[in-house]
Protein backbone atom coordinates (compact mmCIF):
# COMPACT_ATOMS: atom_id res chain seq x y z
CA UNK A 1 0.00 0.00 0.00
CA UNK A 2 2.83 2.40 0.79
CA UNK A 3 4.47 1.73 -2.57
CA UNK A 4 1.15 2.31 -4.35
CA UNK A 5 0.58 5.59 -2.52
CA UNK A 6 4.06 6.83 -3.42
CA UNK A 7 3.57 5.79 -7.05
CA UNK A 8 0.26 7.65 -7.29
CA UNK A 9 1.82 10.77 -5.72
CA UNK A 10 4.68 10.73 -8.21
CA UNK A 11 2.31 10.21 -11.15
CA UNK A 12 0.33 13.24 -9.99
CA UNK A 13 3.50 15.35 -9.74
CA UNK A 14 4.57 14.31 -13.23
CA UNK A 15 1.18 14.88 -14.83
CA UNK A 16 1.11 16.52 -18.26
CA UNK A 17 1.74 20.27 -18.03
CA UNK A 18 -0.87 22.85 -18.88
CA UNK A 19 -0.72 23.57 -22.62
CA UNK A 20 0.01 27.25 -23.19
CA UNK A 21 1.38 26.83 -26.69
CA UNK A 22 -1.81 27.36 -28.72
CA UNK A 23 -2.01 31.14 -28.53
CA UNK A 24 -3.20 32.58 -31.88
CA UNK A 25 -0.77 35.48 -31.59
CA UNK A 26 2.74 35.01 -32.97
CA UNK A 27 5.46 37.56 -32.27
CA UNK A 28 8.85 37.33 -33.98
CA UNK A 29 11.74 38.90 -32.08
CA UNK A 30 14.97 40.06 -33.71
CA UNK A 31 17.42 39.89 -30.83
CA UNK A 32 19.81 42.33 -32.50
CA UNK A 33 17.33 45.09 -31.64
CA UNK A 34 17.71 46.40 -28.10
CA UNK A 35 14.68 45.76 -25.92
CA UNK A 36 12.86 43.66 -28.53
CA UNK A 37 12.04 40.83 -26.11
CA UNK A 38 10.70 43.24 -23.48
CA UNK A 39 8.44 44.89 -26.07
CA UNK A 40 7.18 41.49 -27.20
CA UNK A 41 6.21 40.64 -23.64
CA UNK A 42 4.37 43.97 -23.30
CA UNK A 43 2.45 43.16 -26.46
CA UNK A 44 1.64 39.69 -25.10
CA UNK A 45 0.02 41.32 -22.07
CA UNK A 46 -2.50 43.01 -24.37
CA UNK A 47 -3.30 39.85 -26.36
CA UNK A 48 -3.70 37.49 -23.39
CA UNK A 49 -0.61 35.52 -24.30
CA UNK A 50 1.47 34.87 -27.38
CA UNK A 51 4.02 32.58 -28.98
CA UNK A 52 7.23 34.60 -29.00
CA UNK A 53 9.92 33.33 -31.39
CA UNK A 54 13.49 34.46 -30.79
CA UNK A 55 15.93 34.96 -33.67
CA UNK A 56 19.48 35.09 -32.33
CA UNK A 57 20.73 35.98 -28.87
CA UNK A 58 18.61 38.22 -26.63
CA UNK A 59 19.71 39.80 -23.36
CA UNK A 60 17.87 38.57 -20.30
CA UNK A 61 16.45 40.32 -17.27
CA UNK A 62 12.78 40.03 -18.30
CA UNK A 63 9.71 39.51 -16.10
CA UNK A 64 6.71 37.51 -17.36
CA UNK A 65 3.36 38.04 -15.62
CA UNK A 66 0.94 36.98 -18.38
CA UNK A 67 -0.59 33.52 -18.74
CA UNK A 68 -0.21 31.79 -22.07
CA UNK A 69 3.21 33.10 -23.05
CA UNK A 70 5.53 30.73 -24.89
CA UNK A 71 9.11 31.85 -25.58
CA UNK A 72 10.74 29.67 -28.22
CA UNK A 73 13.94 29.57 -30.17
CA UNK A 74 13.41 30.13 -33.90
CA UNK A 75 17.07 29.71 -34.93
CA UNK A 76 19.74 27.20 -33.88
CA UNK A 77 21.64 29.90 -31.97
CA UNK A 78 18.56 31.22 -30.13
CA UNK A 79 19.46 32.17 -26.57
CA UNK A 80 18.75 34.39 -23.59
CA UNK A 81 21.98 35.50 -21.93
CA UNK A 82 23.24 37.82 -19.23
CA UNK A 83 23.89 41.39 -20.39
CA UNK A 84 27.39 42.22 -21.57
CA UNK A 85 28.97 44.17 -20.00
CA UNK A 86 27.47 42.80 -16.74
CA UNK A 87 24.71 44.79 -15.05
CA UNK A 88 22.66 44.21 -11.92
CA UNK A 89 20.41 41.69 -13.71
CA UNK A 90 20.13 38.68 -11.38
CA UNK A 91 17.47 36.61 -13.20
CA UNK A 92 17.29 35.92 -16.93
CA UNK A 93 13.57 35.06 -16.96
CA UNK A 94 11.44 35.77 -13.88
CA UNK A 95 7.92 34.29 -14.07
CA UNK A 96 5.46 35.70 -11.52
CA UNK A 97 2.04 34.07 -11.04
CA UNK A 98 1.79 33.03 -14.70
CA UNK A 99 1.75 29.86 -16.80
CA UNK A 100 4.61 29.98 -19.29
CA UNK A 101 6.54 27.71 -21.69
CA UNK A 102 10.23 28.04 -22.56
CA UNK A 103 11.43 25.90 -25.45
CA UNK A 104 14.55 25.23 -27.55
CA UNK A 105 16.77 27.89 -25.99
CA UNK A 106 20.21 28.28 -24.51
CA UNK A 107 20.29 30.35 -21.30
CA UNK A 108 23.60 31.37 -19.76
CA UNK A 109 24.94 33.70 -17.09
CA UNK A 110 23.30 35.74 -14.28
CA UNK A 111 22.60 34.53 -10.75
CA UNK A 112 19.46 32.55 -11.71
CA UNK A 113 18.40 31.28 -15.10
CA UNK A 114 14.64 30.83 -14.57
CA UNK A 115 12.88 31.96 -11.37
CA UNK A 116 9.30 30.69 -10.99
CA UNK A 117 7.51 32.67 -8.32
CA UNK A 118 4.10 32.43 -6.64
CA UNK A 119 1.14 30.11 -6.22
CA UNK A 120 -0.19 30.71 -9.72
CA UNK A 121 3.16 30.21 -11.43
CA UNK A 122 3.84 27.18 -13.65
CA UNK A 123 6.76 26.99 -16.07
CA UNK A 124 7.45 24.19 -18.52
CA UNK A 125 10.96 23.98 -19.98
CA UNK A 126 11.47 21.86 -23.10
CA UNK A 127 14.87 21.37 -24.70
CA UNK A 128 16.55 24.11 -22.67
CA UNK A 129 20.27 24.36 -21.89
CA UNK A 130 20.98 26.35 -18.74
CA UNK A 131 24.60 27.00 -17.84
CA UNK A 132 26.86 29.07 -15.60
CA UNK A 133 24.30 30.24 -13.03
CA UNK A 134 24.26 30.07 -9.25
CA UNK A 135 20.81 28.51 -9.68
CA UNK A 136 19.63 27.14 -13.01
CA UNK A 137 15.90 26.69 -12.30
CA UNK A 138 14.43 28.00 -9.03
CA UNK A 139 10.76 27.45 -8.05
CA UNK A 140 9.46 29.04 -4.85
CA UNK A 141 6.35 30.04 -2.91
CA UNK A 142 3.97 27.42 -4.30
CA UNK A 143 5.26 27.52 -7.88
CA UNK A 144 5.65 24.53 -10.22
CA UNK A 145 8.64 24.02 -12.51
CA UNK A 146 8.67 21.17 -15.04
CA UNK A 147 11.91 20.46 -16.87
CA UNK A 148 11.82 18.12 -19.88
CA UNK A 149 14.64 16.89 -22.13
CA UNK A 150 17.02 19.62 -20.98
CA UNK A 151 20.50 20.07 -19.54
CA UNK A 152 21.34 22.16 -16.48
CA UNK A 153 25.08 22.49 -15.98
CA UNK A 154 28.01 24.24 -14.34
CA UNK A 155 26.70 26.30 -11.44
CA UNK A 156 26.09 26.14 -7.70
CA UNK A 157 22.65 24.46 -7.62
CA UNK A 158 21.09 23.01 -10.74
CA UNK A 159 17.39 22.85 -9.87
CA UNK A 160 15.92 24.19 -6.62
CA UNK A 161 12.48 24.19 -4.95
CA UNK A 162 11.68 26.16 -1.80
CA UNK A 163 8.58 27.14 0.22
CA UNK A 164 5.97 24.57 -0.89
CA UNK A 165 7.12 24.46 -4.51
CA UNK A 166 7.07 21.50 -6.91
CA UNK A 167 9.69 20.18 -9.33
CA UNK A 168 9.13 17.68 -12.14
CA UNK A 169 12.39 16.69 -13.87
CA UNK A 170 12.10 14.33 -16.83
CA UNK A 171 14.80 13.01 -19.17
CA UNK A 172 17.09 15.83 -18.08
CA UNK A 173 20.79 15.97 -17.16
CA UNK A 174 21.90 17.98 -14.11
CA UNK A 175 25.69 18.16 -13.92
CA UNK A 176 28.66 20.21 -12.78
CA UNK A 177 27.10 21.90 -9.72
CA UNK A 178 27.86 21.96 -6.03
CA UNK A 179 24.53 20.12 -5.51
CA UNK A 180 22.46 18.90 -8.43
CA UNK A 181 18.89 19.14 -7.09
CA UNK A 182 17.86 20.82 -3.81
CA UNK A 183 14.36 20.62 -2.28
CA UNK A 184 13.67 22.80 0.79
CA UNK A 185 10.86 23.92 3.08
CA UNK A 186 7.90 21.56 2.52
CA UNK A 187 8.49 21.22 -1.22
CA UNK A 188 8.37 18.13 -3.42
CA UNK A 189 10.08 16.65 -6.48
CA UNK A 190 9.62 13.85 -9.00
CA UNK A 191 12.58 12.81 -11.15
CA UNK A 192 12.00 10.46 -14.09
CA UNK A 193 14.70 8.92 -16.30
CA UNK A 194 17.08 11.78 -15.53
CA UNK A 195 20.84 11.86 -14.94
CA UNK A 196 22.35 13.65 -11.94
CA UNK A 197 26.12 13.38 -12.19
CA UNK A 198 29.48 14.98 -11.56
CA UNK A 199 28.19 17.36 -8.91
CA UNK A 200 30.81 18.36 -6.36
CA UNK A 201 29.03 17.77 -3.03
CA UNK A 202 25.76 15.92 -3.60
CA UNK A 203 23.21 14.71 -6.12
CA UNK A 204 19.75 15.19 -4.52
CA UNK A 205 19.36 16.99 -1.19
CA UNK A 206 16.16 17.50 0.84
CA UNK A 207 15.70 19.57 4.01
CA UNK A 208 12.63 20.62 5.96
CA UNK A 209 9.66 18.22 5.52
CA UNK A 210 10.12 17.54 1.81
CA UNK A 211 9.43 14.54 -0.42
CA UNK A 212 11.14 13.23 -3.54
CA UNK A 213 10.34 10.25 -5.74
CA UNK A 214 12.84 8.99 -8.32
CA UNK A 215 11.77 6.80 -11.27
CA UNK A 216 14.69 5.29 -13.13
CA UNK A 217 17.60 7.44 -14.17
CA UNK A 218 21.23 7.56 -13.08
CA UNK A 219 23.12 9.12 -10.17
CA UNK A 220 26.92 8.98 -10.35
CA UNK A 221 30.01 10.85 -9.17
CA UNK A 222 28.19 13.25 -6.86
CA UNK A 223 30.91 14.17 -4.39
CA UNK A 224 29.99 13.03 -0.88
CA UNK A 225 26.49 11.58 -1.30
CA UNK A 226 23.99 10.73 -4.05
CA UNK A 227 20.84 11.16 -1.89
CA UNK A 228 20.54 13.05 1.39
CA UNK A 229 17.38 13.79 3.40
CA UNK A 230 17.20 15.81 6.60
CA UNK A 231 14.59 17.53 8.75
CA UNK A 232 11.72 14.99 8.40
CA UNK A 233 12.12 14.56 4.65
CA UNK A 234 11.64 11.40 2.58
CA UNK A 235 13.33 10.00 -0.55
CA UNK A 236 11.90 7.01 -2.44
CA UNK A 237 13.58 5.21 -5.35
CA UNK A 238 11.41 3.28 -7.79
CA UNK A 239 11.98 1.39 -11.05
CA UNK A 240 15.66 0.53 -11.26
CA UNK A 241 17.53 3.69 -10.47
CA UNK A 242 21.28 3.39 -11.18
CA UNK A 243 23.16 4.55 -8.08
CA UNK A 244 26.90 4.87 -8.56
CA UNK A 245 29.21 2.26 -10.05
CA UNK A 246 32.07 0.03 -9.02
CA UNK A 247 34.51 2.89 -9.73
CA UNK A 248 32.36 5.75 -8.40
CA UNK A 249 34.20 7.88 -5.85
CA UNK A 250 31.00 8.96 -4.06
CA UNK A 251 31.30 7.37 -0.62
CA UNK A 252 27.65 7.44 0.51
CA UNK A 253 24.82 6.18 -1.65
CA UNK A 254 22.13 7.52 0.70
CA UNK A 255 22.10 9.28 4.05
CA UNK A 256 19.25 10.42 6.27
CA UNK A 257 19.00 12.18 9.61
CA UNK A 258 16.56 14.07 11.84
CA UNK A 259 13.59 11.67 11.46
CA UNK A 260 13.96 11.44 7.69
CA UNK A 261 13.64 8.30 5.58
CA UNK A 262 15.13 6.59 2.55
CA UNK A 263 13.24 3.83 0.73
CA UNK A 264 14.50 1.70 -2.16
CA UNK A 265 12.32 -1.12 -3.48
CA UNK A 266 14.24 -2.59 -6.41
CA UNK A 267 17.44 -0.69 -7.15
CA UNK A 268 19.90 -3.32 -8.36
CA UNK A 269 22.96 -1.97 -6.52
CA UNK A 270 23.48 0.90 -4.10
CA UNK A 271 27.18 1.70 -4.53
CA UNK A 272 28.47 3.23 -1.31
CA UNK A 273 27.39 3.26 2.34
CA UNK A 274 23.78 3.73 3.42
CA UNK A 275 23.44 5.64 6.70
CA UNK A 276 20.74 6.74 9.12
CA UNK A 277 21.46 9.16 11.97
CA UNK A 278 19.37 10.89 14.63
CA UNK A 279 16.10 8.88 14.37
CA UNK A 280 16.47 8.30 10.64
CA UNK A 281 14.72 5.40 8.95
CA UNK A 282 15.75 3.05 6.11
CA UNK A 283 13.53 0.65 4.14
CA UNK A 284 15.59 -1.31 1.62
CA UNK A 285 14.80 -4.43 -0.38
CA UNK A 286 15.91 -6.53 -3.33
CA UNK A 287 19.31 -4.93 -3.77
CA UNK A 288 23.01 -5.10 -3.04
CA UNK A 289 24.54 -2.46 -0.80
CA UNK A 290 28.11 -2.27 -2.07
CA UNK A 291 29.25 -0.69 1.17
CA UNK A 292 28.09 -0.74 4.79
CA UNK A 293 24.72 -0.08 6.39
CA UNK A 294 25.11 2.16 9.45
CA UNK A 295 22.33 3.12 11.90
CA UNK A 296 23.15 5.54 14.71
CA UNK A 297 21.41 7.64 17.39
CA UNK A 298 18.05 5.84 17.72
CA UNK A 299 17.68 5.13 14.01
CA UNK A 300 16.13 2.02 12.48
CA UNK A 301 16.34 0.00 9.29
CA UNK A 302 14.33 -2.81 7.73
CA UNK A 303 16.35 -4.71 5.13
CA UNK A 304 14.91 -7.53 3.02
CA UNK A 305 16.44 -9.83 0.41
CA UNK A 306 19.61 -7.75 0.29
CA UNK A 307 23.33 -8.38 0.30
CA UNK A 308 25.22 -5.91 2.48
CA UNK A 309 28.83 -6.21 1.32
CA UNK A 310 30.53 -4.18 4.03
CA UNK A 311 28.49 -5.22 7.06
CA UNK A 312 25.76 -3.80 9.31
CA UNK A 313 26.57 -1.51 12.24
CA UNK A 314 24.21 -0.31 14.98
CA UNK A 315 25.20 2.41 17.41
CA UNK A 316 23.62 4.47 20.21
CA UNK A 317 20.23 2.79 20.55
CA UNK A 318 19.68 1.94 16.88
CA UNK A 319 18.53 -1.35 15.37
CA UNK A 320 18.42 -3.13 12.02
CA UNK A 321 15.95 -5.91 11.20
CA UNK A 322 16.95 -8.31 8.43
CA UNK A 323 14.43 -10.39 6.52
CA UNK A 324 14.08 -12.52 3.41
CA UNK A 325 17.55 -13.93 2.91
CA UNK A 326 19.59 -10.82 3.68
CA UNK A 327 23.30 -11.65 3.84
CA UNK A 328 26.22 -9.75 5.34
CA UNK A 329 29.70 -10.67 6.60
CA UNK A 330 29.33 -8.73 9.86
CA UNK A 331 26.68 -7.42 12.26
CA UNK A 332 27.86 -5.15 15.05
CA UNK A 333 25.79 -4.29 18.17
CA UNK A 334 22.32 -4.65 16.60
CA UNK A 335 19.87 -5.85 19.29
CA UNK A 336 17.42 -7.49 16.89
CA UNK A 337 17.86 -11.28 16.75
CA UNK A 338 17.13 -11.26 13.01
CA UNK A 339 20.57 -9.70 12.30
CA UNK A 340 23.21 -11.74 14.08
CA UNK A 341 26.91 -12.46 13.70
Amino acid sequence: MLALAILLLAMDLAAAPVDVSESPTRIDVDCTIDGALERALKRAEKTDGAQIFLYGVCEGGVVVTTDGVSIRGATPDAAIVAPDPPTEVEVLVHVVNAKVNLQDLRMTGSEIGVLVDGWGAEVNLFGIELADQSGGVFARSGAVARVFDSIVRDGDVGVLAQFDATLVITETTVTGHDVGVVVFNESRAALTDSTVENNRTGGLQLEGRCDAVVFGGTFRENGQVHFFAGGRSDVTLLQDVVVGSATDTTGVAAGVNESSSFTSYNTAVLHGDVTALDRGSLRIGNTTIAGSLIASIFSDALVSNTEVVGGIFCQDGSDVICKGGTTTPMVFECPSPSCTD
